[in-house]
């Protein structure tokens, strides 16, 4: 019966998915109070403010990935006072949906690295790639296997041509 005790905190821990994980879809509910299913193929997760900004600012450069992309916030550890006074007003001004994970132990599920934006790249359910981008510069030199953000220049250049 000890051993079983002592056991406990073990199992309870969750594990961090890695390569080649199945990862189901999940239902979030956004900045707005509506559910959203992720089951995109791209699952941005930002971990604080800082990322959560920088991610918001490149969907807005960039919206044909936005569209294939579910951006995840973590905010289980943001104190309840702190969230109803100043995040959640602060996520409502971003019109599209960011999907708040409070489940803390599926946040500890995922992938991370401290300072760093995590992109789980997902193909057939499983875990296809895990990136980590810790800066600007880094977000925009992604090279993603569907090639949007090469096709989103592409078609920048012909409508600067065009005009």
């Amino acid at each position: 019966m000890k051993l079983l005790f002592l056991m406990v905190p073990w199992i309870l821990c969750a594990q961090m998915l890695q390569l080649g994980d199945e990862m189901a879809p999940k239902v979030f509910e956004d900045q707005f109070g509506k559910s959203h299913e992720a089951t995109q193929p791209y699952r941005w997760v930002a971990w604080d403010k800082a990322q959560t900004a920088m991610l918001k600012a490149f969907f807005e450069a960039h919206p044909q990935l936005y569209a294939r992309s579910a951006f995840i916030v973590d905010v289980s550890q943001v104190p309840s006072g702190i969230w109803s006074l100043f995040v959640k007003p602060s996520l409502k001004s971003y019109p599209r949906p960011i999907l708040l994970s409070f489940d803390e132990a599926y946040n500890r599920t995922l992938p991370y690295q401290e300072g760093y934006i995590t992109l789980l790249e997902i193909n057939a359910s499983k875990i296809a790639a895990i990136r980590f981008i810790g800066s600007e510069e880094e977000l925009e030199k992604l090279d993603l296997p569907l090639g949007l953000i090469a096709a989103e220049k592409i078609d920048q250049q012909v409508d600067v041509a065009q005009q």
